[in-house]
């Protein structure tokens, strides 16, 4: 609402465009106050609009670290009921590996410096001379020799492709 210029005699209606004239002076104000306490309360919010990103973000790599953690668990477990197949046993004279003493495969012998790695690896026996063999490991190449070659009962001929040696 706009004041004109008057040609206001009347006390009467002077006075009313006065008051007019403060009611729209009022919103006014009000509408200053309102814009005003929007911005002084959207500086308010917005650090904390921050701070929930900031938190957000942060449950999401805690989630992540906690599907991380899950994974290791599991494989750890796996790890443990797989080495719990196999028994360090002697291989020849002073030199031991292990024995897989498991249903589910072959039967071979595990490198015992990639099973202390939490690696199983089956060692390979290859024919040296005689009946020596050269029991190998394909993953660190730690080998040993031994005076005869050696089955899962030390006398069944060994399969060469699960870490035995044939006949």
């Amino acid at each position: 609402m706009q004041i004109e210029e008057a040609t206001m005699t009347s006390p009467v209606e002077i006075a009313s465009a006065a008051a007019a004239a403060l009611a729209q002076l009022s919103a006014m104000i009000g509408t200053v106050k309102n814009a005003s306490e929007k911005v002084a309360l959207h500086d308010k919010l917005h650090p904390v609009q921050q701070a929930l990103h900031d938190l957000q973000a942060a449950q999401i790599g805690l989630l992540e670290e906690n599907s991380k953690l899950r994974q290791q668990v599991a494989d750890r477990s796996e790890l443990v009921r797989a080495k719990a197949q196999y028994s360090l046993q002697p291989i020849d004279e002073g030199k031991l590996a292990y024995r897989y003493e498991g249903s589910a495969g072959a039967p071979h012998w595990a490198c015992p410096s990639c099973f202390a790695s939490d690696s199983i690896m089956p060692m390979i026996g290859e024919r040296y001379s005689g009946t020596a063999v050269k029991w190998r490991c394909c993953k660190c190449s730690l080998s040993f020799l031994t005076g005869r070659a050696h089955g899962p009962s030390f006398d069944e001929p060994i399969n060469y492709a699960n870490g035995w040696m044939t006949r």
